[in-house]
């Protein structure tokens, strides 16, 4: 996660938070959209985004999906190297 981020989207500058996880619905799992810590988020990462993510004023929250982005060969590497013992 990230603490104030600057970023633009379609010519528009934010200012805020940055929040990722593997899937979007892990918002509602962590019960983001209650938290008023999580209020100021300007951008949820994701690897996989399976449903749409609103804050608690029922706002949409845009979206990055890394899923198709990243090599599958990086995520190969990834759960191996999770899989091996240390």
């Amino acid at each position: 996660d990230f603490s104030n981020a600057l970023i633009e989207i379609n010519n528009q500058k934010w200012a805020g938070n940055i929040e990722i996880h593997v899937k979007s619905s892990d918002w509602y799992a962590h019960k983001h959209q209650e938290d008023k810590n999580y209020q100021n988020v300007i951008l949820h990462v994701v690897y996989d985004h399976d449903v749409e993510v609103f804050d608690q004023y029922s706002n949409p929250i845009p979206t990055l999906e890394l899923k198709g982005l990243i090599f599958p060969l990086v995520i190969e590497n990834y759960h191996q190297l999770m899989n091996t013992p240390h």
